[in-house]
């Protein structure tokens, strides 16, 4: 313990050290000055020379105290050192992300980053990683025997939960206040196991879990009477039906999210059922902040679903050709809307916009229109609109988020799904953008985001299975974009470890900060 917390004081000292000297020593040796120049990509860059940010601040040391941590786990292994727990909750889990990609992790290494105080663990399996359910079976193995008060932990994509969790941990979990099960076997029984136990839990996805039914939500219901609390649940894709809703939605009063594939239409069957009831003067009030219909929307029901839950600030529905401007004309207060045939109506006072599972979703109508928009986002739309003409910046917007196709359809071809250049380069291009968030564009390439003018207010930069993507536009982004402080890039074919480790190297040299994850099928 003694050895590990001199270790981390000395890594900060450094950092200050190098923090407050790096003005004069960049004044002082000139040959430092060119090191980028000394990078043996020179033909991915431009004639000018490329100046990598310099950011100074507390940020920058504790990113440069985890990354030093996280290249040091090795050596604390192998000396048998123990857990770290002179670093807080939050620093521990920072380093158990960073490291949970690696192949080659040990009981050892679990046993420093599994700490008897950390409160919330990250075990999902975004990228189906071949040894990772060794790698739960480890850290589980861990918490049962050190017992940490978790608040937050995440299962996501693990198709098989240990035995252990239910059998020896959910029961000391009386803290726990979020979990996430989505896409794993979990039944009804685990549902079970979950309330009985964690009496403080707030949110609960079960989306994508077959095995879960009406019997789940028939407990939840009958806890939540008896003083559970659960806001947020998540039910999409399960074999829950409309009866299950209905009962959630009437038993469970505190429920500000419920996620399944027609809220709005069990709302409006509820509203139509309390209208023919003429001893009931007042209708019962809904706390739902969010309603989502899927494209078996009926027309009739998003007035009574309005009218149940008048503190919804949000609409999705995912099948908009069924949907009239005119529904629209009670629900002035939303600002966030998910649409595209109320741009006319809407467009001029909307901030936020999301379409999904779209047919010929037209772009250039939507920068005409929404000349407020601050926040943009396409996910697996099925076509654009490839009309040639040209699509206007929309100058307020600051977040772009863009999904071709799922992870896991590798084989699908997406060349009808694909935004359109055009269209991409021009809202890419807003001065004021901070967040881009792109998977599996190919008409994404350096051109398009060179000549964007990715501009100095960009702070995350994440790029996924682009793969006409190069270090050539990577290198200029990363000195245009004094602010940007995440760049990732995931499974783009064009871009190998040997670059990203030279970009690293002049991270580390210049001391930015800047926090550069990299990840490929190789």
């Amino acid at each position: 313990m003694p050895a590990l917390t001199g270790f981390i004081f000395f890594i900060f000292i450094q950092c200050v050290v190098v923090v407050r000297g790096v003005s004069h020593r960049w004044c002082r040796d000139s040959t430092r000055r060119k090191i980028v120049k000394n990078v043996t990509l020179m033909h991915y860059l431009p004639e000018s020379r490329v100046v990598m940010p310099k950011r100074r601040s507390p940020s920058t040391l504790v990113l440069t105290c985890l990354k030093e941590i996280c290249s040091s786990i090795d050596w604390f292994a192998s000396h048998h050192r123990q857990q770290f727990v002179c670093l807080t909750s939050d620093l521990v889990s920072r380093i158990f992300n960073r490291l949970k990609t690696r192949p080659d992790l040990t009981v050892e290494h679990f046993q420093l980053v599994v700490t008897d105080h950390v409160n919330c663990i990250d075990l999902s399996n975004p990228y189906q990683h071949d040894k990772w359910d060794s790698y739960i079976d480890s850290v589980l193995d861990i918490i049962c025997v050190r017992k940490p008060n978790l608040i937050r932990i995440n299962f996501s994509n693990v198709l098989r939960i240990p035995d252990i969790f239910w059998s020896h941990i959910i029961q000391s979990l009386t803290s726990l206040q979020i979990i996430s099960l989505r896409s794993t076997n979990c039944s009804d029984q685990q549902v079970f196991t979950i309330v009985k136990h964690c009496r403080n839990l707030r949110e609960l996805d079960l989306s994508l879990c077959e095995r879960v039914t009406n019997w789940s939500i028939s407990y939840l219901c009958e806890e939540a009477e008896e003083g559970l609390k659960l806001q947020h649940l998540d039910l999409m894709q399960t074999q829950v039906d409309e009866r299950g809703i209905r009962s959630a939605l009437q038993r469970c009063p505190g429920l500000r999210s419920l996620k399944w594939r027609n809220t709005i239409n069990v709302l409006g069957q509820i509203y139509r059922d309390l209208s023919g009831n003429r001893s009931l003067t007042t209708p019962p009030s809904f706390s739902l902040h969010q309603l989502i219909s899927d494209h078996s929307y009926r027309l009739c029901s998003l007035p009574g679903a309005v009218q149940l839950c008048r503190h919804a600030v949000q609409v999705i529905i995912d099948g908009p050709s069924l949907l009239l401007a005119k529904e629209l004309q009670s629900l002035e207060h939303l600002v966030c809307l998910r649409f595209d045939l109320i741009l006319l109506k809407h467009g001029p006072t909307l901030e936020h916009l999301s379409l999904g599972r779209i047919h010929n979703v037209n772009l250039q109508q939507i920068a005409r229109y929404c000349r407020q928009l601050t926040s943009l986002s396409l996910e697996s739309n099925h076509s654009y609109d490839h009309t040639e003409t040209s699509t206007e910046t929309i100058q307020c917007l600051s977040k772009f988020h863009v999904i071709i196709r799922d992870r896991e359809r590798v084989d699908v071809d997406d060349s009808v799904r694909d935004v359109p250049g055009s269209c991409l380069s021009a809202l890419i291009s807003s001065k004021n953008m901070k967040q881009i968030k792109i998977r599996a564009c190919q008409t994404l390439d350096d051109d398009i985001l060179v000549n964007a003018l990715v501009g100095p207010n960009l702070e995350t930069l994440e790029l996924e299975s682009c793969s006409n993507i190069s270090m050539k536009s990577l290198w200029l982004v990363t000195e245009r974009s004094e602010r940007l402080s995440n760049l990732k890039v995931y499974r783009c074919q064009l871009v190998n470890y040997r670059e990203i480790a030279e970009l690293y190297a002049v991270i580390n040299e210049q001391h930015c900060d800047l926090d550069v994850d990299y990840y490929s099928d190789d």
